[in-house]
């Protein structure tokens, strides 16, 4: 597991442009995109865009497939601050921790 850093700077890009969702921490599972508008997205957008809303990339599965990105950070639209906070269960890449505790300047 890796940081993907496109989608990391497209991350700080929305923040800095204000296309955000000041949520709060546990927010994420109300907030996070269903499979169904995974797909749909996907289908409109394709794989490539799909990735970028992925902080972690594992270049053990194939570029497109879902088992390849996690960390996902946002709705397809905007970041969720209640994403970007590091996970407190030890989830993960402790570089993509680390580079996920970076952009959480969107806050009140």
């Amino acid at each position: 597991m890796k940081l993907n850093e496109t989608a990391y700077k497209q991350a700080q890009r929305l923040i800095k442009d204000g296309k955000t969702v000041v949520d709060e921490r546990d927010d994420w599972s109300e907030h996070q995109p269903t499979t169904a508008q995974e797909n749909k997205f996907i289908e409109d957008h394709g794989w490539r865009e799909y990735a970028k809303w992925h902080l972690g990339a594992d270049e053990e599965y194939g570029e497109e497939t879902k088992e390849r990105y996690s960390f996902p950070y946002g709705d397809f639209k905007r970041a969720h601050r209640c994403a970007l906070w590091p996970p407190s269960h030890g989830r993960g890449s402790t570089s993509i921790q680390t580079s996920s505790a970076r952009p959480t300047t969107c806050t009140r």
